[in-house]
């Protein structure tokens, strides 16, 4: 259960994040990377190891961290629309 919570974070915080060029990084054997067909482009779970998940969540972290750090560097004043 534990495993597939997981999963699921890391599918969501490498949503946006560009696979090609993550698998140039971490190679094609980390399913995290590689392009998916299944549904919500979901990772095969059956080919995930334990560790292919640190690389995959610290890849995720730092390209929330460049979204984040774009609004903060924005001079422009804050909206809410």
């Amino acid at each position: 259960m534990n495993t597939l919570i997981l999963a699921a974070v890391v599918v969501i915080a490498l949503s946006t994040f560009p696979a090609q060029a993550s698998s140039e990084k971490f190679g094609p054997d980390n399913p995290f990377f590689a392009p998916s067909s299944l549904p919500f482009r979901a990772p095969p779970f059956d080919k995930i190891k334990d560790g292919d998940y640190q690389p995959a969540m610290e890849a995720g972290m730092a390209e929330q961290r460049k979204e984040v750090q774009a609004i903060a560097d924005d001079p422009a004043p804050p909206t809410f629309l």
